[in-house]
């Protein structure tokens, strides 16, 4: 029932955001000089996201600030908070011009007063490889770590890295997607990557078979490479309320400590 109630209430958000959403239209036509219809992407986060499609073709995606969407906060005590509509955008814009050039997110096209337009990726998310193909977790969970120190070095974090957030087939670059969190206030920028690195271990958990989870040992293999010493030295107090399920995990808390030793303190 609950479910179907948050159905409904998007449902009504999206009613009711039409005017707007008409006019962003012409805005992305314009933008992207093709006339576009927006086809709705996703049902859930903080905002509407749509393609931007020109005939067959999808040529961006756009993220609209929907101010009749609720929203929910992380709980207290969370490493993460829920930006602002406006500082939302500005970070994920922030985020996409960093990393475009270095192949690590969409290109940044056009922004608005409460909207933003980037390149339209033809790649899966990498939660989609794995739904088909649970083999791949440790080849997809490398390329995701390899692309996360990429990331790091040019002074960005991303505060969500589950699997369905990176684009790519493994090779030879992963992008990231959706940059709607920000690291809470008294968080580290080498706290907020080692975040970076347990998110992903944790978003790992529901496409491991049961012979994966008895080997926890392979995420060393694949994220000891690209985590640095200032990373792995973290302060992790503040992340303990997030990532319950892999501290849950004791054979996988052992060897994560491999990396992070105060993971097991």
């Amino acid at each position: 029932m609950r479910s179907v109630k948050r159905y409904l209430r998007r449902q009504l958000a999206e009613l009711r955001l039409a005017p707007r959403r008409r006019a962003l239209t012409q805005d992305v036509s314009r933008a992207l000089g093709s006339t576009v219809r927006l086809v709705r992407t996703g049902a859930r986060g903080h905002d509407s996201v749509y393609y931007a499609v020109s005939r067959s073709a999808r040529l961006g995606v756009l993220r609209v600030v929907n101010p009749y969407l609720r929203r929910g906060n992380p709980g207290s005590g969370m490493p993460f908070v829920s930006l602002e509509p406006r500082l939302r955008l500005e970070h994920e814009w922030n985020a996409y011009t960093k990393l475009s050039p270095k192949g690590l997110s969409p290109r940044p096209l056009w922004q608005g007063r409460d909207a933003i337009l980037c390149a339209y990726l033809s790649a899966p998310r990498f939660s989609q490889l794995l739904e088909k193909d649970p083999g791949r977790v440790w080849d997809l969970a490398a390329a995701a770590a390899k692309s996360l120190h990429a990331m790091h070095q040019a002074g960005v974090v991303h505060m969500d890295t589950c699997f369905a957030n990176v684009l790519g087939d493994g090779q030879p670059q992963a992008s990231w997607i959706d940059f709607e969190y920000g690291p809470s206030p008294g968080i580290s920028f080498d706290t907020a990557c080692a975040y970076d690195y347990l998110r992903l271990v944790e978003s790992s958990l529901k496409f491991l078979t049961p012979p994966q989870r008895t080997a926890p040992e392979q995420w060393l293999g694949a994220l000891a490479p690209f985590v640095e010493d200032g990373v792995r030295a973290a302060d992790l107090a503040p992340l303990r309320p997030a990532v319950g399920r892999l501290l849950a995990d004791g054979p996988l808390v052992v060897s994560l400590a491999g990396i992070f030793p105060s993971l097991g303190g």
